[in-house]
């Protein structure tokens, strides 16, 4: 498996989220947005999340993982699939 770049992985879970969850809307969603408090993602939209990372990164995401904290921003999102994807390495 290669290597992954945070800026790269970042910009394509937010570009997900912009098409799929806010039919194009950008405006307000940055790294930090909170998703979870804003109502952005919900029980559902992980789910498809989860089905997103794992069709284009190949990764399955741990039950350890299934958690509302990794989810609460595009920040903690990306950084749990880099982390999956370094533990996926080894």
């Amino acid at each position: 498996m290669l290597s992954m770049d945070h800026a790269v992985v970042l910009t394509q879970i937010k570009d997900y989220f912009t098409y799929r969850v806010l039919d194009g809307v950008e405006e307000e969603l940055e790294e930090y947005t909170p998703l979870l408090d804003w109502g952005f993602i919900n029980s559902l939209e992980i789910a498809h999340l989860v089905a997103f990372i794992h069709e284009t990164y190949g990764l399955d995401v741990p039950p350890e993982k299934m958690v509302p904290a990794v989810f609460q921003n595009l920040h903690t999102i990306t950084a749990m699939v880099m982390e999956v994807s370094e533990l996926a390495v080894h």
